[in-house]
């Protein structure tokens, strides 16, 4: 009786959680590299678009909390010839996969910031448990200012890398970005205990055991009565 009652326990405590949780886990990026560029649009024909940007990148990094890339942490900060005081940050949320992109301004201008565009490709990606990037979403989006809607934003997986672009699509050849905006982006991944994954079968089995044990409890009980 008392093995009985240990294994309707655990049974019940094994339904309830998938009930609860509808899967597993999600599929979690744990490594990655990440780069960002932002090409600040310059009003001088004598300069080309290569003086006005500035590039971090940052290799093998690891998820952990902390904000993945910054002027602070760059393995590599490559900066345009006329000295480009803003950059771009990422940072992703190592419990839910979530992207954070934002703009700093170094020399603290009154905003907006006119922009050509900006960049982020996080690629090279290592998940927890096996897994595959089936698309980005974006969630929010307040980093262009909102007297700028002349642009475009493209948000993609291209051959298993995150790439995030915005980009101006006027004669001016310039859209307006706000340091103190954000945007945010959630990721679809599927794979052995991916975001839109079943139960894996080792689970399904205990689901079912656990089914089957109660059954035959609930019959007993019966036959008793």
């Amino acid at each position: 009786m008392t093995v009985t009652r240990s294994l309707l326990a655990v049974a019940a405590a094994a339904v309830c959680s998938l009930l609860a949780s509808g899967t597993v886990s999600a599929a979690l990026i744990t490594q990655a590299d990440f780069s960002s560029t932002i090409d600040e649009w310059a009003d001088d024909s004598l300069l080309s678009d290569s003086s006005t940007q500035r590039v971090l990148s940052r290799s093998n990094v690891s998820i952990t909390g902390a904000t993945e890339l910054t002027d602070t942490n760059a393995d590599s900060d490559v900066d345009g010839i006329v000295g480009t005081p803003s950059f771009v940050n990422v940072d992703m949320d190592p419990a839910t996969n979530g992207i954070t992109v934002t703009v700093t301004d170094e020399d603290s201008r009154p905003p907006p910031i006119e922009v050509d565009f900006i960049e982020v490709v996080i690629d090279n990606i290592v998940f927890g448990t096996p897994a595959t990037l089936i698309s980005i979403n974006l969630v929010d989006d307040s980093l262009p200012s909102d007297t700028s809607p002349d642009f475009d934003l493209v948000a993609e997986i291209v051959n298993g890398s995150i790439v995030i672009r915005w980009e101006e699509t006027n004669v001016d050849n310039f859209f307006q970005v706000n340091p103190s905006g954000q945007a945010t982006f959630t990721l679809t991944t599927s794979g052995a205990n991916g975001a839109n994954d079943i139960p894996e079968p080792g689970t399904l089995a205990l689901l079912g055991a656990a089914l089957v044990c109660m059954g035959a409890i609930a019959r007993r009980r019966v036959g008793r009565g």
